[in-house]
């Protein structure tokens, strides 16, 4: 009978590995990752390249929605906090840019568009030839 892999968290993958953070050195390697360590996440994405990759669409996610809950606050006291993670999730989706895909897929739950902060690259162009006709 053919086993079936189990499938297993990214923090699962990174805890695997046994190491402990080359800056932290008494912390251990997935929780550096999780509280931002660049160190860490270097040497992760060396190791399990796909385990940081779902870090970071979390990452993301997770500013997303935080932004489409301070929008959705009708009296607009909360917009702030929700145009600060929305820069924050922008910030993430620039600098992961073959995550644009996935950044894509998940933001189509958030309240504020992504389409419009950032216009996939098809569509862009497409404005571009169609503004340079008129």
């Amino acid at each position: 009978m053919k086993r079936i892999p189990a499938i297993v968290s990214a923090r699962e993958q990174i805890d695997a590995l046994s190491f402990v953070c080359p800056k932290h050195e008494s912390v251990s390697l997935s929780l550096c990752v999780e509280s931002g360590c660049q160190v860490a996440r270097t040497v992760a994405r060396a190791f399990v390249p796909s385990a940081m990759d779902e870090i970071v669409v979390a990452e993301f996610n997770r500013a997303g929605l935080t932004a489409s809950t301070h929008f959705a606050d009708d009296s607009g006291r909360e917009w702030p906090q929700g145009y600060e993670a929305k820069a924050q999730a922008l910030a993430i989706f620039d600098a992961h840019p073959a995550l644009e895909t996935d950044f894509r897929q998940t933001g189509k739950g958030f309240l504020w568009s992504l389409n419009q902060e950032r216009p996939a690259k098809a569509a862009a162009r497409a404005l571009a030839n169609v503004g340079g006709r008129a």
